[in-house]
């Protein structure tokens, strides 16, 4: 008769992988949710603005942007 729950679907945006909230992104990356927040604000990570108070991060996008800021060089 009526419609079967559907189960939650994830944000996704055609050929460019999962999208993840501040939550899912401190989980992979074994950061805290603070810290994140932190990195979004400074403009240390990209996140992806879905309306108001709704962001999103693409996980590859922040492992590059960390890598590029935080790697050593070697002399």
């Amino acid at each position: 008769m009526g419609k079967e729950p559907q189960p939650h679907r994830k944000f996704v945006r055609r050929g460019n992988g999962e999208l993840m909230d501040a939550v899912a992104l401190a989980v992979a990356l074994d950061e805290s949710v603070f810290t994140i927040r932190n990195w979004r604000r400074a403009g240390i990570i990209p996140c992806i603005d879905l309306g108001y108070r709704t962001k999103r991060f693409r996980l590859q996008d922040v492992q590059r942007a960390l890598n590029k800021r935080f790697t050593i060089k070697s002399k």
